[in-house]
């Protein structure tokens, strides 16, 4: 490493060399180099730059990037994103280092990370777990004996959010400013709403269209979904709407009781549907946070974004 590399954030006027290093040792055609908008959305700062820190050498070339996402407006929850450096680990352990110390996150993750990089998480003090993977179908017994509890089946399709408040004392801490720009301002994704007031639930998802197969992709919750029947609900969304399918990952190191199936040995419930992938994909996670509890969502950190 060189002593002369200088750590900064990312800005406008750096994108073409941004995207370059991304081209040459990310991934070629990776969704920031083709579209603006998703980097934009997911990357631009209120104050014009990017949530990226880079590191430059002496001759003005990146050496190594790491991304990250606010969770909330206080920004002290992040989600890393993107992180690679090209001539030596020292250097992307730099900018980590260097974002801990100007954030001074309360609550610090990834999701969707390799083999190899949980046990550089784990060299860091982290946690390590992976995602669960919930799901609902139309083979459910209840719906082929058309038993729906009316009283237990109650839901509205709302355009807000709202009711942030009843979410479990977890973090990441994800406030209204958050989830609004997240998922009501999505530029390619339109996101569905599911409220049931009686259980101050809100589920967020969004439809999927496979070979004519609906699937209902719940992304986030906002609510204590523990113990709480919520199932028919679900149910009779699925019936209303013609979903085939209603499926969640999700991350809780509580372990709660959630009223939906856990897929089992030999089942294959596809992470991947554009780009189809028939496979079980598991999703690897590491955090470092102040409180013990946790819970996590597909649409947390970089996930559920185009491809």
């Amino acid at each position: 490493m060189e002593q002369s590399n200088i750590i900064k954030i990312l800005e406008e006027h750096e994108l073409d060399q941004f995207r370059m290093f991304l081209e040459t040792h990310w991934k070629k055609n990776h969704v920031f180099i083709r579209d603006s908008k998703i980097l934009d959305f997911q990357h631009k700062d209120v104050d014009g730059n990017y949530t990226f820190l880079i590191s430059k050498r002496s001759d003005n070339e990146i050496d190594s990037i790491l991304g990250y996402v606010f969770t909330n407006e206080k920004k002290d929850s992040i989600w890393l994103a993107i992180w690679k450096s090209i001539n030596n680990s020292g250097e992307g352990f730099r900018l980590l280092k260097k974002l801990n110390s100007f954030i001074n996150p309360k609550f610090i993750g990834a999701i969707g990370i390799s083999e190899d990089a949980q046990k550089l998480y784990k060299i860091l003090g982290w946690k390590l777990g992976s995602t669960k993977h919930y799901f609902l179908n139309l083979s459910y017994p209840v719906l082929r004996r058309n038993e729906l509890n009316k009283s237990q089946s109650q839901y509205e399709i709302v355009k807000r959010i709202f009711n942030v408040e009843n979410n479990p004392n977890s973090f990441p801490i994800k406030d209204e400013f958050y989830y609004e720009k997240r998922f009501l301002n999505h530029p390619s994704y339109d996101y569905v709403l599911v409220y049931l007031e009686s259980l101050k639930l809100l589920f967020i998802g969004r439809v999927i269209n496979y070979l004519g197969f609906n699937i209902f992709r719940i992304v986030d919750v906002i609510g204590d979904m523990n113990g709480i029947k919520f199932r028919d609900s679900l149910l009779q969304f699925m019936l209303d709407n013609k979903i085939d399918l209603i499926e969640m990952n999700m991350f809780d190191n509580k372990y709660p009781k959630i009223d939906m199936l856990v897929k089992k040995e030999g089942e294959v419930i596809p992470l991947y549907i554009d780009p189809f992938v028939n496979d079980n994909i598991e999703l690897r996670l590491g955090y470092k946070c102040q409180n013990n509890h946790v819970r996590f969502f597909l649409g947390d950190s970089d996930q559920d974004r185009p491809n």
